[in-house]
């Protein structure tokens, strides 16, 4: 299975009507700056559209993408969290999603970028894209778990069993359990050849890895 991640971070346009006011404006010259790939820049712009309007969740969703592409992955993912308190159309909550989705991924809290997309999905089931890159992180979750076991020490012989309860190593507090990691895989083993098929068609033509960006 070729190893890729679709890295789909998602551009969204606001000006729908006019230029008329400020943050309108700010937001224009974000994204001119952003199509440049002037992201430092179209950050600051962004930055000061969410001064003039902090309820604006296209405001954040926008200063996210922006801060992704500048490899700020943890400041993407505040911003994109925070969009999504604030977005109400169902299809940029979808995208916020993924994104925040991708930007969990490169922090490597894999459980948190599974969780995400399995949101993402569940307001566009349809999205390919999302559910190959939930497949990705799923083998993630699972390579992780079985180098936990291997490296965790065999059990010595106790005394009695008081003792084996405070010698046991603890689990580790994640999102999402052992148990439904596994389930999961179990669930998306058999669409995965089907999702690979439909990628490798959109993808054709494209270099394997971790692609620096796509807009949608």
């Amino acid at each position: 299975m070729k190893k890729l991640l679709v890295i789909a971070i998602c551009f969204c346009v606001y000006f729908p009507f006019s230029y008329a006011g400020k943050f309108e404006r700010l937001i224009d010259k974000g994204n001119t700056l952003y199509k440049k790939k002037k992201y430092k820049e179209a950050t600051a712009k962004y930055y000061d559209a969410i001064q003039k309007n902090p309820f604006s969740g296209v405001a954040f969703f926008n200063h996210g993408a922006a801060l992704y592409k500048s490899k700020k992955y943890k400041e993407a993912q505040i911003d994109f969290e925070q969009s999504l308190k604030l977005l109400k159309d169902k299809r940029l909550q979808a995208k916020a999603y993924h994104n925040l989705g991708n930007s969990f991924y490169h922090q490597k809290k894999y459980d948190k970028a599974a969780s995400a997309y399995m949101q993402s999905l569940k307001i566009n089931p349809t999205d390919e894209a999302t559910r190959y890159n939930l497949v990705y992180v799923m083998k993630k979750l699972q390579q992780e778990m079985q180098q936990q076991q291997q490296n965790q020490p065999q059990p010595k012989p106790k005394e009695n069993k008081q003792q084996d309860k405070k010698n046991q190593p603890q689990q580790p507090n994640q999102p999402l359990t052992k148990e439904q990691i596994e389930r999961m895989l179990k669930n998306i083993k058999n669409e995965e050849k089907t999702v690979q098929q439909k990628l490798d068609k959109l993808k054709s033509g494209q270099p394997g890895g971790l692609p620096d960006g796509k807009d949608w």
